[in-house]
C-alpha cells in the first residue's frame, strides 16, 4: 500500500489485462472481499514491473510529519544514530538495514507517570490523508497506525527489556499498553473523519513456531487493547488489517473475535501451507498475501511459483472473496528479483475472476 496512487488508477474501471471490463470499482471489489459478498475478482495490491503499473486496489496515507520534530541524526564511532518521535535511539551496523532501536525513550519503569507521547492526534496532521482519499474516491482508502501497542511499547522499552518486563512488572505493561492504546484509538477517529474505509498496522509476534510470549501473557496484557481498537474501528466502520510475521496461530482466533478482517501474512509456510490456514479459517477472515517468501519464491521455479499463486487463490479466496493477492517489497533482501513475483501475478491475472 502506498501513499501516493497514480497507479492504482490504471485499471479500475477500464479494460483488464485479458480484455474482460469490470463493473465494479477496487473499494467495492475490496469491501466485497472483506464481506465475502462476491466481488467481481480477487483483490490486487502490486506495486509496479519493470515501470509498468499492475492491479492495485489500495490507496494509503498516514499522518504527516511534526514540525516540531528534530531528529537529532549523529554519528559515533562510525555508526549513525537518530530518534524517533517516541524518544528512542536507533542506530544500525549495515546501511542497508533499516536499523534496531539500541536505547528505549523509558529508560526505567519509574519514569512511567512523566513519560509523554507524540501528538500524533494533532488533527492538522491528517489533512493531506484527507486530501489523498478525496482525490482517489474509487479506492479502498487505508491510515497506517504504528501498531496496537507491542509494536510501540517494545520499542519504548527495547524489546529484550520489554520481554523481560512481561514477566516481571505486568502492571507496567498492562498500563503503558493502555495509554499508547487510546492514542492509537484516537488516531484510528482521526482517520475515520479523513474519510479511511480502513486501518492497517505492523505487529511482529511470531518467531518460526510459536509466539514471543505465552498465548496466557499475550491475553492478559494485551488482547484488551486489540479489543478496545477494533471495537472502536467497527464503530467508525473501518475494517481492520494486520500484518505479522512468524508463527501467530495461537492468536488467530481471538484476533478474529475482536475484529480483524484481514491477516497480511508473508510467510504461510510456518502454519503448515495454505491448506491448513484454509481449513481452519477460510471464510473467516480475509488473507492479504505474496507467495510464501521463505519457500516458494526460493524455489526461484516459475511452475512452482505459479502453481501456489493458483491454489492461494482457489482455497483462501474460494469463499466469495477472502484473497488479496500482493507482492513483498523487498525482493533483493529475499535473493531473488522481481521476475519471480511477476511469474505470481501472471498466474493470480489468470484465476482472478469469479464466474
Amino acid at each position: 500500500m502506498t501513499d501516493k496512487a497514480p497507479d492504482a488508477e490504471v485499471y479500475v474501471g477500464l479494460r483488464l489485462p485479458d480484455g474482460k471490463a469490470t463493473d465494479m470499482t477496487s473499494k467495492e471489489i475490496i469491501r466485497r472481499v472483506v464481506d465475502f459478498s462476491g466481488p467481481e475478482r480477487i483483490g490486487f495490491s502490486m506495486t509496479p514491473y519493470q515501470g509498468e503499473p499492475r492491479l492495485n486496489d489500495f490507496v494509503g496515507a498516514g499522518p504527516s510529519e511534526d514540525p516540531n520534530f528534530d531528529e537529532k541524526r549523529h554519528e559515533r564511532d562510525g555508526k549513525p544514530y537518530w530518534y524517533d518521535i517516541w524518544g528512542n535511539l536507533w542506530s544500525k551496523a549495515d546501511p542497508t538495514h533499516s536499523g534496531e532501536v539500541v536505547e528505549g525513550a523509558l529508560k526505567d519503569w519509574s519514569q512511567l507517570d512523566s513519560f509523554e507521547l507524540p501528538p500524533l492526534d494533532d488533527p492538522a496532521r491528517y489533512e493531506n490523508a484527507a486530501r489523498v482519499f478525496a482525490e482517489h474516491p474509487d479506492m479502498y482508502c487505508v491510515g497506517g497506525l504504528p501498531g496496537c501497542a507491542f509494536n510501540i511499547t517494545r520499542k519504548i522499552r527495547r524489546l529484550d527489556n520489554f520481554l523481560a518486563d512481561c514477566a516481571l512488572y505486568p502492571d507496567h505493561v498492562r498500563e503503558l499498553n493502555r495509554r499508547v492504546n487510546d492514542l492509537m484509538v484516537r488516531v484510528a477517529e482521526l482517520y475515520a473523519e479523513a474519510g479511511a474505509d480502513s486501518i492497517t498496522y505492523c505487529e511482529d509476534w511470531g518467531t518460526q513456531d510459536r509466539l514471543m510470549i505465552h498465548p496466557d501473557m499475550w491475553k492478559d496484557l494485551f488482547l484488551f487493547t486489540f479489543e478496545r481498537l477494533f471495537g472502536r474501528c467497527q464503530e467508525l466502520g473501518l475494517d481492520v488489517w494486520m500484518h505479522s510475521c512468524g508463527y501467530v496461530y495461537d492468536i488467530m482466533d481471538p484476533l478474529i473475535g475482536a475484529g480483524v478482517a484481514a491477516f497480511q501474512f508473508d510467510q504461510q509456510s510456518v502454519y503448515g501451507g495454505i491448506e491448513r490456514l484454509n481449513e481452519e479459517f477460510g471464510g473467516r477472515v480475509v488473507f492479504h498475501l505474496p507467495v510464501d517468501i521463505q519457500t516458494v519464491l526460493q524455489t526461484r521455479d516459475k511452475d512452482t511459483i505459479q502453481a501456489e499463486a493458483r491454489k492461494q487463490r482457489d482455497l483462501l479466496g474460494g469463499h466469495n472473496g477472502g484473497f488479496v493477492a500482493k507482492d513483498y517489497g523487498d525482493p533483493a533482501a529475499l535473493g531473488i528479483t522481481d521476475l519471480e513475483q511477476q511469474w505470481a501475478y501472471e498466474a493470480w491475472l489468470e484465476v482472478m475472476y469469479y464466474e
